[in-house]
């Protein structure tokens, strides 16, 4: 049978088309998706606790390199704890009170919590600031920590129940630097001179509320430059104040993009290359 192609005007042979599914399988909607998009949705993913597609900072040889890893979904850690539920005194923790049931709701209660500031502002009203007490006498010169901070979760009534921090990091499943940071970007805490601490909650729409977050994300670059590899300069003399890093990054893009993908790795906030330069600029880097 012959059909009539109306690009041509030839009468062409009819052939029978066959059945091609147009509809993209589940497995390549991954593919079809841009970066930005596929970004956006790991982000989602990322906060909500679910597995999700992140990148991992590789190093091969002298050059360094991210790829592509998947994170698996964040489940609630199993730390015993041998505290009873009896309060003892006012400093005994009641860990035995909170049982596994309600550590399993606690979990999936803030791993629903649809943004990081929510998430942050509930941590941040779990913990309690508070001053050391000291029953022996320290030297001056011994650089001792001035003020600790109480972990409660949530009890029945409504009553907040101090626990202590391992329970606390296994039920929420977040790590001991990540609650440093949110605590840090809470609280001001100002050490006075004959020793007493003065702890004053931010406030959000204060200006200094950020500045104070624009030095806690300049603190996510000291911490990054911290780990990565450093090395001596073979061009200045032994006694030059500059810090020289492996030269395994192609270029300062390359090298933000790295410190990104740390900073999403471990639940920092990252600065702009502009501000990362400056940062790098000022500790002679």
């Amino acid at each position: 049978m012959l059909q009539l192609n109306e690009q041509t005007g030839y009468f062409e042979p009819l052939f029978e088309k066959e059945n091609i599914c147009t509809s993209i399988p589940q497995n390549e909607e991954e593919v079809a998706l841009s970066e930005n998009e596929k970004r956006k949705k790991a982000q989602k993913l990322r906060l909500l606790g679910m597995t999700y597609t992140g990148q991992q900072v590789v190093r091969e040889e002298d050059k360094i390199r991210i790829q592509e890893v998947t994170k698996p979904n964040r489940k609630m850690r199993e730390t015993p704890c041998e505290h009873g539920a009896a309060k003892i005194s006012e400093r005994s923790f009641a860990c035995a009170a909170i049982s596994d049931n309600m550590c399993a709701d606690i979990f999936h209660y803030f791993w629903q919590i649809l943004t990081w500031d929510a998430k942050k502002a509930y941590v941040n009203g779990l913990i309690q600031p508070r001053q050391i007490v000291r029953r022996r006498n320290v030297s001056a010169d011994v650089n001792k920590k001035n003020c600790g901070f109480d972990c409660y979760l949530p009890g029945l009534d409504g009553i907040k129940l101090r626990v202590c921090k391992q329970l606390f990091l296994a039920t929420l499943y977040l790590k001991k630097d990540v609650i440093q940071l949110w605590i840090r970007s809470k609280f001001d805490i100002d050490v006075t001179n004959s020793g007493a601490i003065n702890i004053v909650r931010r406030v959000a729409a204060d200006s200094s509320n950020r500045a104070g977050t624009r030095v806690l994300r300049s603190e996510s670059v000291m911490k990054w430059l911290e780990i990565i590899p450093k090395e001596p300069s073979h061009y200045c003399r032994s006694n030059t104040s500059h810090v020289y890093v492996e030269a395994s990054f192609e270029s300062m893009t390359h090298m933000h993009t790295v410190y990104t993908a740390w900073c999403q790795e471990n639940n920092y906030s990252a600065v702009q290359r502009k501000r990362f330069q400056e940062i790098l600029k000022d500790n002679k880097i």
